[in-house]
């Protein structure tokens, strides 16, 4: 069985500095992860997709236009 830790959705509110209703509504427009779920509410993030999705976001970054 390939087991991960999964990182808990108050670690993820702290890590991104939002609230809980920001990440909901990333996810819900698939902007962001969706955690996975034991119960209504129990789960969390695989640390994997995070990182892409960290990844993701300096790929846009730097590929943006500079301000002159």
């Amino acid at each position: 069985m390939n087991t991960q830790k999964l990182i808990p959705r108050s670690e993820v509110l702290e890590w991104l500095g939002v609230s809980r209703q920001t990440v909901d509504a990333w996810v819900k427009r698939g902007r962001f992860p969706p955690p996975v779920r034991f119960g209504k509410v129990s789960g969390g993030w695989i640390p994997e997709e995070l990182s892409a999705w960290e990844q993701e976001r300096i790929a846009e970054r730097d590929a943006a236009p500079k301000a002159a």
